[in-house]
C-alpha cells in the first residue's frame, strides 16, 4: 500500500475514504468483563450493543461506521494474566451508531459476531472471501471465513502484531494511540491481519 494511503493515520484523527466496497475498517479494544467472543457467541443473533465508549476521539470514528463495515475485536486481558492480549474475532457493524442510552453524550452501536477465532477443536481462520452483492435486508454483506483445522491459533496476539510494527502494520493508532479504544484500519492493514503468520 502507498505511503499516502497512511497519512491520516499518521498525526491526525481523520477518517479515511470508504473502500470501492463501500465499508470502512476499524478495531475495537474491549476489556474481557465488558464484551468477548463467548459473551457475543451466547447473545440473541450473536449480536449485542457496544457502549461506554468516552473519548471524543474515539466518538469520532464511532461516528464514521455504517452497518456492514468491518470490525476485529481485540481483547486486552486482566493485571497478571499469562494470557496474552489480541484479537480474537472478526465482526460486523449491525446498525449505524445511536445516542448511548447510558449517556447521551456519548455513541453506541450494534456489534454482530461474524467468525471466532477460538475453537475446541483447533480449527481457526485461515482465509476469507466477500459475498458479492448485498443481503436481503439490504445491508453490506460482511466477509465470511473458511476455518481449516490447525490453520490459527485462537487469538492473533499483541506481540505478534508488533512484530510488523514498522513493516506491513506501519501507522496503525493501535501502536501510536493505546488509549482509543476503537481504531481505524487501513484495508491493507485489515487484510494483513486476517493472514497475518502465525507466531513461531
Amino acid at each position: 500500500m502507498p505511503n499516502d494511503d497512511l497519512a491520516w493515520l499518521q498525526e491526525k484523527l481523520e477518517c479515511p475514504e470508504r473502500g470501492p466496497d463501500g465499508k470502512l475498517y476499524f478495531m475495537l479494544k474491549q476489556k474481557p468483563e465488558v464484551l468477548s467472543v463467548e459473551a457475543m457467541e451466547g447473545a440473541p443473533n450473536q449480536t449485542v450493543r457496544v457502549k461506554d465508549i468516552k473519548s471524543y476521539a474515539s466518538r469520532k470514528i464511532v461516528q464514521s461506521m455504517q452497518e456492514g463495515d468491518e470490525v476485529l475485536l481485540y481483547q486486552t486481558v486482566k493485571p497478571n494474566s499469562k494470557e496474552q492480549p489480541g484479537l480474537t474475532g472478526l465482526c460486523c457493524v449491525a446498525s449505524a451508531p445511536y445516542p448511548d442510552p447510558t449517556d447521551g453524550k456519548w455513541l453506541a452501536f450494534d456489534l454482530r459476531l461474524e467468525e471466532p477465532f477460538d475453537s475446541e477443536d483447533g480449527a481457526g481462520l485461515h482465509e476469507r472471501r466477500s459475498f458479492k452483492g448485498h443481503s436481503s435486508g439490504g445491508a453490506v454483506p460482511c466477509y465470511a471465513l473458511l476455518r481449516y483445522a490447525n490453520a490459527r491459533p485462537w487469538r492473533i496476539t499483541l506481540n505478534n502484531m508488533k512484530k510488523y510494527e514498522k513493516a506491513e502494520l506501519r501507522g496503525a493508532t493501535l501502536f501510536s494511540n493505546q488509549m482509543l479504544q476503537v481504531h481505524w484500519l487501513t484495508p491493507g492493514q485489515f487484510d494483513f491481519l486476517l493472514e497475518i503468520p502465525d507466531e513461531e
